[in-house]
C-alpha cells in the first residue's frame, strides 16, 4: 500500500528525501520491452515509449500526463473552423436575405424582417445550452446553433442600406433598361455593401470562437476535441486555481482572448474603409 501511494515511478527513478520528497536520479537507463502476439500472423507497426512523468512539454502537464501545448496546438485550428465556418455561413444568409428584404419588399420584406427580429431578440446562452443538452455537444450542432442565430443582426442593417440603393441613379438606370431584379441584385447593389459584409464577417468571428469555449468551459461541449473551453473546463474540475497550476489555467484563457481581439481589430482597421465617414482627409 505504501509503494502503490508513493508510486513506483518515484521508487525507480528517484532518490528519497528528508521532507519525504523525490529527487531524481539522473543517469541513464536501458529500458527492454517483450511484446507478445498471440497469433503468430499478427504485425507490428513502429513502438514508441514516452515517459510523460509530471514535467512534460513546453506548457507542462494535466492530471493525466497529457502535453498542455499540443492541446492548445490541437485547439486553434478546431477555434478557426468554428469561427470562420460560423461567421461565413452567418454572413452568406444574413447578406442574401437582406438584400432580398430590402430591394423586393412587399411580404417578403414584411416575412423577413418579423422572423429576423423574433430571432433577434432571443438570448442566445441560454439555447445553446439548452440544444446541447438535447442533441449533444458536437461542434457541428453547435455551429448550426451559431448560424440560426447569427444571421438576423446582419439581414436588418443590410436591408436599411439596400433601402437606401434601390432609389440611388444607377439602379434607376438598371431598371430602365430592362434588367432583371436578380441581375440589379447581384451586379449592382451587392458590390456597394460588400465591403460592410466583408467587415461584419471578421466582426462575427470572434463571437462564435467565445461562445463555443463558453459552452465548453460550462462542460456542454465536443469531449472528444480537445479546444481551449475543454481545456479551461478540465483545469477547473480537477482545482488547477486552488492547486496554482497556471500553466494550465493561463495559456487557454490568453488564447482566447488574443484570437478574439485579433478579429476585432481586424474589424476596426477595416471600419473606415466601409464607412465613408470615418476616412481621413488626405
Amino acid at each position: 500500500e505504501k509503494v502503490s501511494s508513493i508510486g513506483v515511478e518515484k521508487i525507480i527513478f528517484g532518490v528519497p528525501e528528508q521532507d519525504g520528497s523525490f529527487k531524481p536520479l539522473n543517469g541513464k537507463y536501458q529500458v527492454y520491452v517483450l511484446m507478445y502476439c498471440e497469433n503468430r500472423d499478427d504485425s507490428i507497426g513502429d513502438v514508441a515509449m514516452v515517459f510523460g512523468g509530471k514535467v512534460y512539454g513546453l506548457m507542462g502537464t494535466d492530471t493525466l500526463g497529457r502535453d498542455l501545448f499540443q492541446g492548445l496546438l490541437f485547439g486553434f485550428p478546431v477555434a478557426l473552423l468554428i469561427g470562420l465556418a460560423t461567421s461565413i455561413l452567418s454572413t452568406i444568409i444574413g447578406a442574401v436575405l437582406g438584400i432580398i428584404s430590402g430591394y423586393v419588399g412587399g411580404k417578403i420584406d414584411l416575412i423577413i424582417q418579423r422572423v429576423a427580429d423574433i430571432v433577434n431578440n432571443i438570448p442566445l446562452l441560454p439555447l445553446l445550452i439548452f440544444f446541447t443538452f438535447i442533441f449533444g455537444g458536437k461542434l457541428w450542432v453547435i455551429v448550426f446553433i451559431l448560424v440560426v442565430f447569427g444571421w438576423p443582426g446582419l439581414a436588418i442593417i443590410v436591408r436599411s442600406m439596400v433601402l437606401s440603393l434601390k432609389s440611388s441613379n444607377f439602379v434607376e438606370a438598371a431598371v430602365a433598361v430592362g434588367a432583371s431584379s436578380g441581375r440589379i441584385m447581384l451586379r449592382h447593389i451587392f458590390p456597394q455593401v460588400a465591403p460592410f459584409i466583408l467587415a461584419q464577417l471578421i466582426f462575427y468571428t470572434p463571437q462564435a470562437i467565445l461562445s463555443e469555449s463558453a459552452l465548453s468551459f460550462l462542460g456542454l461541449g465536443d469531449p472528444s476535441i480537445p479546444t481551449w473551453g475543454q481545456i479551461l473546463d478540465y483545469a477547473f474540475r480537477n482545482g488547477a486555481v486552488y492547486l496554482g497550476y497556471w500553466w494550465w489555467i493561463l495559456p487557454p484563457g490568453l488564447l482566447i482572448i488574443f484570437s478574439a481581439i485579433t478579429f476585432v481589430l481586424l474589424a476596426l482597421g477595416l471600419e473606415p474603409v466601409v464607412n465613408p465617414r470615418l476616412r481621413r482627409r488626405r
